[in-house]
């Protein structure tokens, strides 16, 4: 699922007037993963022309990344930390858009190194619970969750001779999160099955994956790491997968970025000061890539 976290100060509005072009608005995005992966690429791309296309005023982006696959250490959040709060001190932010793949640490530190009044968006993408406390300040969240029943669905029905289904998936909580619901649908399954090489390295997996049956396809979980620790980003995994495969091969993490442009436009709404009593759940499509 991907959470879309909107954390406003109370009494928070917008303060400049329609049509005012004289007034800067500063928006700082800060990507837990590192900032030239295709998703988050796409995800910047999408919110510099949605805030511009949908503001009179001049706007300022800033952009930081912390590369936390090759950099996990909670020293090194610290250090980011106190890096985010040296740079930007003094600096009048609009507003704060926190991306995060593996888990909410960021979501927690960002708003300690910022002004207490900067409204923040914190897109967490992964299966993890939202924690019960996660700021001191009143937030709601948007859940969009993966339709794993319908996934599985789908590819049946684009594929009915199907008779196994070769899952590929890393070993992080989050990662193992989703495996699971993988597996609760396996389960209901007859006539299919379901391996899960999951304990597999990835070099493994690539080599294997060159010989499979004409009845298997290949589905692709999250891939944050592999059975021997090594990290992995799931769009690049699906980059060298696909074309060594011999079957197809079916992607749940890609479609975390489908609904986004309308993840978006609440963001817009929420810098215009719109806040409805109660967000929508929306399901996220499903994706082939073949």
């Amino acid at each position: 699922m991907a959470w879309l976290v909107l954390m406003l100060p109370a009494g928070w509005a917008q303060s400049v007037v329609v049509g005012d072009q004289s007034h800067v608005k500063r928006v700082l995005l800060i990507f837990s993963e590192a900032r030239d992966l295709p998703g988050n690429a796409m995800l910047e791309q999408s919110v510099r022309a949605e805030i511009l296309g949908n503001s009179t005023n001049r706007i300022e982006f800033f952009t930081e990344s912390m590369d936390v696959a090759h950099f996990s250490d909670p020293s090194h959040h610290q250090l980011f930390q106190s890096y985010i709060r040296e740079k930007y001190q003094g600096l009048n932010l609009d507003l704060l858009m926190v991306v995060m793949a593996r888990n909410f640490l960021l979501a927690r530190e960002m708003p300690a190194a910022l002004a207490s009044n900067t409204p923040s968006v914190f897109v967490v993408i992964n299966d993890l619970e939202l924690p019960a406390s996660l700021s001191d300040r009143p937030f709601t969240a948007i859940q969009q969750c993966f339709d794993v029943p319908g996934t599985i669905k789908f590819i049946f029905q684009l594929q009915p001779e199907t008779r196994r289904v070769v899952v590929v998936g890393g070993t992080s909580v989050a990662d193992q999160l989703l495996l699971s619901r993988v597996g609760q649908t396996a389960r209901s399954m007859e006539g299919v099955t379901f391996e899960f090489w999951t304990n597999r390295p990835m070099s493994e997996v690539y080599r294997a994956a060159q010989t499979l049956s004409q009845d298997t396809v290949i589905l692709l979980s999250t891939m944050q790491r592999d059975s021997t620790g090594e990290p992995f980003y799931t769009s690049r995994v699906v980059q060298t997968l696909a074309p060594l495969a011999n079957v197809p091969v079916y992607v749940l993490a890609t479609v975390r970025w489908a609904g986004m442009s309308w993840t978006l436009k609440i963001l817009v709404r929420v810098w215009a000061n719109w806040r409805p009593a109660r967000w929508p759940e929306r399901q996220s499509p499903k994706f082939l890539w073949r």
